[in-house]
């Protein structure tokens, strides 16, 4: 049958809501791989990657990080 107006516009917000899930996941992740390399008292720190990067490997960044959440 066909969808509602309402579940059409649910659908898009469920989806876009996934969306933004899986990408907060990805910036959790790779978020853990970075340190303060020169914290100023300001608290404009410098940031830098201590990753490994043969973990962080795939066509695309997001493909690369899921990777790495992945244990791949």
């Amino acid at each position: 049958s066909k969808k509602t107006f309402s579940e059409e516009v649910a659908d898009a917000y469920r989806a876009e809501y996934l969306a933004m899930k899986k990408d907060a996941e990805r910036y959790r992740t790779i978020a853990k791989t970075f340190s303060a390399m020169s914290p100023n008292i300001d608290g404009n720190h410098a940031w830098v990657w201590r990753g490994n990067p043969n973990r962080l490997r795939g066509p695309t960044l997001d493909a690369a990080i899921d990777a790495m959440k992945d244990g791949k």
